[in-house]
């Protein structure tokens, strides 16, 4: 558990250091003009990203860090997602620390997790839902297991509209 709580941090604080060392891209720049104007939906996308660059620049200022700031959250919450799944799938501690990894340094764990993109809290939403459905099929806490599966299946459809998939 102690390798699991350093790799998270650890991945966390670079993750964060790059967030602010990068300019922004432009369609980060554009969901930022978004976040200036908040609605229910925008005409490429639901609104999740411009509502997560509004909590962030409201905490961080209009910096690269503001923007960022939620999708590096999500993004650093994907390695113990990524441990939960592959201890509800049978794997060894060992194994699924390599599974929480893999999960915090691949494309989507780290690119994801330094960029204020759609895909970030879709990735999220699709994994924090997988952790639900695995604990379903164990029928340990249906309740908690199915708020889990709700929750995340909110948050993809919130952030892209393939999120409806999970």
């Amino acid at each position: 558990m102690r390798w699991l709580v350093l790799l998270t941090g650890g991945l966390g604080l670079l993750h964060l250091w790059l967030a602010g060392a990068l300019q922004l891209a432009p369609d980060e720049a554009y969901y930022w003009t978004w976040s200036k104007d908040l609605a229910l939906s925008y005409r490429d996308h639901p609104p999740l990203v411009a509502w997560l660059v509004a909590a962030g620049t409201a905490l961080g200022g209009d910096t690269e860090v503001g923007v960022r700031l939620w999708f590096v959250v999500l993004g650093t919450a994907l390695v113990p997602l990524s441990f939960v799944i592959a201890r509800r799938s049978g794997a060894r501690p060992g194994i699924a620390l390599l599974v929480a990894s893999a999960g915090g340094t691949s494309l989507l764990g780290s690119a994801g997790a330094m960029l204020a993109t759609p895909e970030t809290p879709l990735v999220f939403g699709w994994t924090l839902g997988l952790v639900g459905l695995l604990g379903l099929a164990t029928r340990e806490r249906p309740m908690r297991d199915g708020v889990l599966l709700a929750l995340g299946t909110a948050v993809a459809v919130a952030s892209k509209l393939t999120g409806i998939l999970l």
